[in-house]
């Protein structure tokens, strides 16, 4: 089963699939919405497909209901693998990509009070802070990891989930302390 969906991604000029890799073609279905709202979409479809599959082929709900046998058998890596321990998110969800967030970003906007210009602790900020963070502890990491941050929303993604794990767990360590702040300071909020 093959549903033509995909993703425009403006980081990159290009569309993409669910787990951000390139996609030869202009799907069909398009959104450019971010890249949580994929990991929503994906949920959704897959949610609906198993409420009421009437419309696919035979062969199409034979493949289908082997991938939910199998996701469900499995117990993880196909569906949404979730650790909410800390304020940066960890998700994996699917065996691809693995994601952080920042989960109630309003929540830390008083991190940023006094900044100059037009600063104020949104999605495009905290990604200013994690880049200035990456930058001095990762470097070598630092090119591993892509951003699709939004005003209301701060994401980045990887696929090596030892590294993602390890750098939720981090930044959430230094937000707690206050330790975050060092790259508050330091952080290029014009580059983003």
């Amino acid at each position: 089963m093959d549903l033509d969906y995909g993703f425009y991604s403006s980081q990159s000029k290009s569309y993409i699939n669910e787990y951000g890799e390139k996609k030869a073609e202009e799907p069909r279905v398009v959104s450019t919405l971010a890249i949580e709202t994929i990991t929503g979409i994906a949920s959704e479809m897959r949610y609906a497909l198993t409420m009421d599959n009437s419309f696919l082929t035979p062969e199409e709900r034979k493949e289908f209901n082997e991938y939910i046998k199998a996701a469900l058998d499995s117990g993880k890596d196909s569906f949404p693998e979730k650790s909410k321990d800390g304020a940066f998110v960890f998700e994996k969800e699917n065996r691809k990509q693995c994601f952080v967030t920042l989960g109630e970003i309003e929540r830390y906007q008083e991190l940023f009070a006094g900044m100059q210009g037009e600063v104020e602790g949104n999605g495009y900020d905290w990604e200013a802070v994690v880049r200035a963070f990456l930058k001095e502890l990762y470097p070598k990491e630092e090119k591993r990891i892509n951003f699709d941050s939004e005003a209301e929303m701060f994401c980045m993604y990887c696929s090596d989930e030892a590294l993602m794990k390890e750098l939720s767990e981090k930044l959430t360590e230094m937000l707690r302390s206050g330790e975050i702040k060092k790259y508050i300071s330091e952080a290029d909020f014009l580059s983003i």
